[in-house]
């Protein structure tokens, strides 16, 4: 609980949580306001004697961190929590709780009064923590970039706008350029009174698109208003842009470094929606304390990628969102584990990062850094959640999950099922061989460590099961003990045939893999056939891997006022093959 500071116009005495020092005069006056700043209870005084006891009956006594235990930050009394507007709401009868606290201040014998619009405020914080804790229900649909008539985007770096001919016009980096909607779904636009022709891939690869494309699909272009320089901070309008790049950007380096964009335009923001908001995992980057520092009342994160890794990963989100130790989202980051026992004593609290951790992330050993913050340091931790049923029970409120099938979204989105065929292959004996002494030997060793009694090492069994499906999938990989496959399995075979026929017949493929090896491997086979592939994998480098993929499906059509020409794209170059490595690393 941090310091808790009380003030009245007519003294300058004060306490506060890190050490009580009254000097009020003594006033027979008996009256005790209850306000709040915050989630925090104040209470002032107009008397010292009466304010020495209450708060002695309020905070009781001086507590210390028990063998083996490490309080929250701030806690140093055993009533720390009877200041806590959280601690009330946590309670069954939250009204009822909040009596107990103005009988404890009239056993104390003060008359307590509260603060004008008090009990309003915290009526509508009962409200609204109660709405917390239900899940997300709206669907909001809408025909996206894809159907803007017109699209402003800026130049992600200085390319030449037709690299066939020497000396071609130059769109350099930041340049905002605006596109055109044709007829056919492409877009036009305009260098050196020169019409170009591209498709919406190459825009969003090339350029930063503005959200004001896709905004102006649902209201008037004048409501959004981008965040740009200081000079468009100082009126902001109904729905505001910025970057986060530039969130966290000085205003003014010169007059302060302190000064940044989140400090400007802090409290300023009603609603919050952080797009891509998988960056908040890491509350101590950069990029977490701008929007921190944003204080929105309200927020969301839409993400496709909640949990990247680990379920540690959506800690930061739901604290952003949900509420640092709230009755809604009881896990604090810079907070303890919320309780509804702190109204009688904060004795026994825990941290929150201390209590999520031994609630759901499964660690081997771990460094007193790591266990700080769940961030840095030292650890070997398991990627397995450590309480399914309470991890999802957390989850419920705070993360809604939407899906095509579902019938709120169904009546917006309709995707044709796809046509599933499953064609079995035979197993070729040397690799059935190879798989089969490698689940022998994993069925093996576990029964050894079984009968031996020993602990189960999750990342060492982790690692044989991995070992056994690589043998499945992809045996040319090698298996360590075991050997490694010289030639293709069947079912890389069937797969080569097949892409082969396909594009024999002139037409486009795409082929999904978990493993880039098997990508580079069947790409290999393909290209000694003659046919052209492009594999597609996080073990190539992001510019040649976009380089390549938009040298032979981006299309560009080119008009100009004295030629009319077209860089062979998939259709004039012959069918292509294009290979998604799906892994860990992709992108």
């Amino acid at each position: 609980m941090s310091a808790t500071l009380v003030k009245h116009a007519s003294a300058t005495s004060c306490w506060t949580t890190r050490g009580l020092a009254i000097r009020r005069p003594v006033t027979s006056q008996k009256r005790v306001r209850i306000s709040h700043d915050g989630r925090r209870i104040v209470i002032g005084f107009d008397c010292g004697f009466v304010e020495a006891m209450v708060i002695n009956r309020v905070l009781e006594r001086r507590i210390a961190s028990l063998e083996g235990q490490r309080l929250p930050r701030g806690f140093r009394y055993a009533g720390t929590g009877r200041l806590d507007l959280e601690a009330f709401l946590v309670q069954p009868d939250p009204i009822g709780a909040m009596g107990e606290l103005v009988s404890m201040v009239k056993a104390a014998g003060g008359e307590p009064e509260f603060a004008r619009g008090f009990l309003e405020h915290f009526r509508q914080r009962l409200r609204r923590s109660l709405r917390q804790a239900l899940p997300l229900r709206h669907a909001v649909w809408t025909t996206g970039l894809g159907a803007a008539d017109t699209i402003i985007g800026t130049a992600k770096k200085t390319h030449v706008v037709d690299s066939t001919v020497w000396g071609g016009p130059v769109v350099k980096a930041c340049q905002a350029v605006r596109f055109a909607r044709q007829a056919d779904g492409h877009y036009q636009y305009q260098v050196r009174d020169e019409a170009y022709v591209v498709s919406l891939d190459e825009i969003t690869t090339r350029y930063s698109v503005e959200m004001r494309a896709e905004l102006e699909q649902v209201m008037p272009a004048s409501d959004v208003h981008v965040i740009q320089s200081p000079e468009d901070l100082v009126r902001l309008g109904r729905v505001n842009l910025i970057a986060y790049e530039r969130l966290r950007l000085p205003v003014d380096r010169q007059a302060s470094r302190r000064v940044t964009y989140a400090h400007r335009l802090r409290r300023r923001i009603g609603l919050l929606v952080a797009d891509e908001g998988e960056r908040l995992s890491n509350p101590s980057s950069d990029q977490s304390r701008a929007l921190w520092q944003l204080s929105a009342k309200r927020r969301y994160i839409p993400t496709g990628s909640p949990i990247a890794n680990y379920p540690r990963d959506i800690f930061g989100l739901i604290a952003f969102t949900g509420g640092d130790g709230t009755a809604a989202q009881p896990y604090g980051y810079r907070r303890g584990y919320l309780e509804a026992n702190w109204l009688a004593s904060v004795q026994h609290a825990e941290r929150g990062i201390d209590r999520f951790r031994s609630d759901f992330v499964v660690l081997e050993w771990v460094s007193w850094e790591f266990a700080e913050s769940l961030q840095d340091g030292a650890k070997r931790e398991v990627p397995k959640i450590g309480n399914l049923p309470r991890y999802r029970q957390m989850l419920a409120p705070h993360v809604k999950r939407r899906l095509v099938c579902e019938p709120n979204v169904a009546r917006y989105i309709r995707i044709e099922p796809p046509a599933v065929e499953n064609v079995e292959t035979t197993w070729d004996p040397a690799h059935l061989s190879l798989y089969l002494r490698t689940a022998d030997e994993f069925a093996q060793w576990y029964r050894e460590i079984r009968r031996d009694g020993r602990p189960n090492n999750w990342i060492a069994i982790l690692a044989r099961i991995r070992a056994v499906h690589f043998a499945a999938n992809y045996p040319q990989h090698g298996v360590e003990g075991v050997g490694t496959l010289a030639q293709l399995t069947s079912k890389q075979r069937a797969v080569v045939e097949r892409l082969e026929a396909i594009a024999g017949e002139g037409k486009q493929v795409i082929l999904f893999a978990e493993n880039p090896g098997v990508i580079n491997l069947i790409a290999s086979k393909l290209k000694a056939k003659g046919v052209e592939t492009v594999a597609f994998h996080g073990g190539i480098p992001i510019a040649k891997r976009v380089a390549d993929k938009d040298k032979r499906f981006v299309g560009i059509a080119i008009a100009g006022p004295a030629r009319s020409s077209r860089v062979p794209g998939p259709c004039a170059g012959g069918a292509v093959v294009v290979m998604v490595g799906v892994s860990q690393r992709s992108h």
